[in-house]
């Protein structure tokens, strides 16, 4: 999993989330978990699963009082 903000939008890079899926888009798995993030673009893998539905979970937007999350990109690769 990629994600990314634009340039320079610290503190405004996404915080808190969880990447999540499922096959059903009812029982959702999280199979990745990022807290106190800063940095522009991350990466982050995972042992492959089987899934039709991928989804995001921001918990925590920014790292400041801003309330928006800004995603910028959002990519997922097959195994």
């Amino acid at each position: 999993m990629w994600i990314s903000g634009l340039p320079n939008w610290n503190p405004w890079n996404t915080r808190d989330f969880d990447l999540q899926v499922s096959t059903n888009g009812t029982a959702w798995s999280t199979v990745a978990t990022v807290r106190g993030n800063t940095a522009n673009v991350t990466t982050h893998t995972f042992t492959p699963v089987t899934a039709r539905y991928v989804r995001l979970n921001v918990l925590t937007p920014t790292n400041d009082s801003d309330t928006a999350a800004r995603i910028f990109e959002l990519e997922v690769y097959p195994n």
